[in-house]
C-alpha cells in the first residue's frame, strides 16, 4: 500500500494523525498536555515515592488516551497475536546488543558512560512499579510520534517522511527526558536512539502491547541478572 513501508502491517494504520479517526481541537490539546504532565515531574525532579510516580506515570498518558479513544481501546491495543512473540524477543535481545556496544563505544571514547543496567533490589512491589511506569513510557513515546506525525502529515501529506521524521523527534525527547543516567551523548544514543526498536515493533504491528512487552522484557534483564546472581 503506498505510504507504508515493506515491514509494517498494512491492514491498520497509526490513529488520529490523518483524521482517521478525527479528534478535535480539545482532544489535542488533551494529547499534547498529558505529554507535557508526564515530563514535569521527570524534568523538575519532583519528590514522590516510586509507587505514586509509577502510577502518575503510568494514568496522566493512559486516560487521556482512553478518553480521546471514545471506547474503541483496539485503536491502540490488540491482542497479541502468536507471530508477534519471534518480533518480542527480537525486539528485546537487539536493543540488549545495542546498549551493550553502545557502552562499549562510549568507553572506549573516555566519554565514561553509566551502565544501562542498575543495581536494584528486586521486590514485588518493585516488579509492579516496572509493569505501571512502562505503560505510561510505552503510551508517552506513542502519542509523541502521533502529534509530530499529525503535524508533519499535514504540511507534506507524506506518511513516510513524517513517520521518520516523528521518530527522530520522539526517540530525542525520550532519551532527553533520562537525563539523569549521564552524558547527553549517552542517553541520546542508548536511551533515545535505543527505544528505536519499540517503535518498530508497534509500527509493524499498530500495538502497543507488543512494544510495551518488548520495552518490558529488556527492562528486566537487571532482575532476571540479580536472581540468577542470588545463589552465586
Amino acid at each position: 500500500m503506498k505510504g507504508f513501508f515493506k515491514f509494517e502491517d498494512e491492514n491498520t494504520d497509526l490513529p488520529f494523525y490523518n483524521n482517521e479517526p478525527k479528534l478535535s481541537k480539545m482532544e489535542w490539546a488533551l494529547l499534547i498536555l498529558a505529554e507535557i504532565l508526564f515530563l514535569i515531574p521527570v524534568f523538575l525532579s519532583i519528590e514522590m515515592s516510586d509507587e505514586v510516580f509509577s502510577l502518575y506515570l503510568c494514568l496522566i498518558v493512559l486516560l487521556p488516551v482512553i478518553y480521546v479513544s471514545k471506547g474503541n481501546l483496539s485503536l491502540f491495543f490488540k491482542k497479541v497475536k502468536r507471530e508477534n512473540i519471534k518480533l518480542i524477543i527480537i525486539c528485546t535481545v537487539l536493543p540488549f546488543i545495542y546498549s551493550m556496544f553502545m557502552i562499549f563505544i562510549l568507553e572506549y571514547l573516555k566519554i565514561s558512560p553509566e551502565s544501562t543496567i542498575e543495581p536494584t533490589s528486586t521486590t514485588l512491589l518493585s516488579i509492579i512499579n516496572m509493569l505501571v511506569q512502562l505503560m505510561g513510557e510505552e503510551l508517552f513515546k506513542i502519542i509523541l510520534l502521533i502529534i509530530a506525525m499529525s503535524i508533519i502529515y499535514h504540511f507534506t501529506k507524506n506518511r513516510k517522511l513524517s513517520i521518520i521524521i516523528s521518530s527522530i523527534i520522539t526517540m530525542t525527547i525520550f532519551g532527553i527526558a533520562h537525563y539523569q543516567y549521564g552524558p547527553l551523548i549517552q542517553i541520546l544514543l542508548i536511551q533515545g536512539l535505543g527505544s528505536i526498536f519499540d517503535l518498530y515493533a508497534y509500527l509493524k504491528t499498530k500495538n502497543v502491547l507488543v512494544s510495551y512487552l518488548a520495552h518490558l522484557l529488556y527492562d528486566f534483564i537487571p532482575f532476571i541478572m540479580e536472581l540468577i546472581a542470588l545463589p552465586m
